[in-house]
């Protein structure tokens, strides 16, 4: 078996799109796809298991699945050595991975960028039981109880707060208290009063953000966003309108990334527009579980990546007008 073909390998297939170059006894010949999500109850587990809902219903002769995975690092790494077909990232993951840097343990430098769905974004979430607390540099003054979601968003509030001349190993010298917390954890801790300040990863109008603002209410830290993006490959501005929560009365302008799709170098071209194609037709299909407000549109499918775009994917947008 040569490294770096597509070829069929029964069950454990790896993909092979033929359309319009097989002859009829090989075209007809189920083929297999791996869409990759994330973990067990994850929204990307949710997503993928929809892509391959519209890929079944188009394709009849390809059978897909939706895969259990270690999230959006480990499925780039799983499409650069072509043990999957497509998988979700976020943009700044993707640049990330194709770069080999900070969390990536190689470079994943075959994949492709599909498409984009919608903004995951940071937010730098203080109690309003700390008024005080109004720029990062206020959180080196005492030792605040502070959490992050995760190790990774551990690096991307850490860029945040280097735009400030600071950094989480500074605040952890002077004492700062930081746990690792889900969302629901920190809403719950911040209502407790046992958390000041957290850095959560979720859409602009985020659940647990609503829970917090019911009490004891929060305020955002500002980000230098501009100087962000220029630094941080994947990241886009995001706005949170004033009375999105009852906390928050001017407008808020943040980063955020974007939930996407990618695929390797080598799936073809005609198949990646042909995809792209059938999943634009059943969008309804795949914003059956996407969030109110967050509705995927055709508009915001080309728009965001931070690694290249497969050709299939280019030629498709610049077809329909999407792409200039």
């Amino acid at each position: 078996m040569k490294r770096g073909k597509w070829i069929r390998v029964g069950i454990g297939v790896l993909f092979l799109v033929v359309f319009g170059m097989a002859n009829t006894s090989a075209a007809a010949e189920t083929q297999y796809m791996r869409v990759g999500g994330a973990s067990i109850g994850g929204t990307w587990l949710l997503y993928a298991g929809k892509v391959v809902q519209i890929i079944q219903k188009e394709f009849p002769n390809i059978k897909a699945s939706a895969l259990v995975s270690g999230g959006g690092a480990a499925n780039c790494v799983q499409i650069e050595h072509k043990k999957m077909e497509l998988g979700f990232t976020h943009t700044v993951t993707a640049n990330i991975a194709y770069n080999g840097k900070y969390y990536a343990k190689e470079k994943s430098e075959n994949v492709r960028h599909v498409m984009s769905l919608f903004p995951a974004m940071l937010h730098f979430i203080a109690s309003n039981k700390r008024p005080e607390l109004k720029e990062f540099p206020d959180l080196l003054k005492k030792p605040y109880r502070m959490s992050v979601q995760s190790k990774t968003l551990e690096l991307y509030a850490n860029w945040a707060m280097e735009l400030y001349g600071m950094s989480i190993d500074q605040l952890k010298k002077q004492g700062v208290k930081l746990s690792y917390l889900g969302i629901g954890n920190v809403a719950n801790m911040m209502q407790d009063g046992n958390l000041d300040f957290g850095v959560i990863m979720d859409p602009y109008r985020s659940g647990g953000a609503l829970q917090i603002d019911r009490t004891p209410g929060f305020h955002y830290l500002p980000v230098k966003v501009e100087e962000y993006l220029a630094k941080y490959p994947g990241w886009v501005k995001m706005r949170v309108p004033a009375g999105t929560y009852e906390s928050i009365k001017e407008d808020y302008f943040g980063v955020a990334t974007i939930n996407s799709v990618v695929c390797h170098k080598d799936m073809p071209e005609d198949f990646v527009y042909k995809l792209l194609d059938a999943i634009t037709k059943n969008l309804d299909i795949l914003n059956e579980v996407i969030p109110e407000g967050l509705k995927v549109k055709p508009s915001d499918m080309p728009v965001g990546h931070s690694i290249p775009m497969h050709p299939g994917a280019e030629k498709y947008y610049r077809d329909r007008g999407l792409l200039k």
